[in-house]
């Protein structure tokens, strides 16, 4: 299931923090076997905050994410200090 990634976007806008900060809180990390260091997945934390867009094949419209895993979510709004029930869980 989902929730609307617009609370978790704001929050993080209003927080200040940035998204290294808040991957490092999420334990959102890039998994690669060529990554022998955790390296914080920015890239994965904006595009699910709908702040980076998602490219598919060359020349298409890129796309912005409208809605978040419950479990990614969750994660997020704790690094975020949100409640559960202010993301929509």
């Amino acid at each position: 299931m989902s929730v609307d990634n617009t609370p978790l976007r704001e929050a993080f806008l209003r927080s200040g923090m940035t998204a290294h900060e808040v991957c490092v809180g999420a334990d959102l990390y890039v998994k690669r076997a060529s990554r022998p260091k955790r390296t914080a997945d920015t890239t994965h934390l904006e595009r699910t905050l709908g702040l980076k867009a998602t490219y598919g094949k060359a020349g298409e419209t890129p796309t912005y994410r409208t809605t978040a895993p419950d479990d990614l979510a969750l994660r997020i709004g704790d690094a975020l200090c949100l409640d559960p029930h202010e993301i929509g869980l």
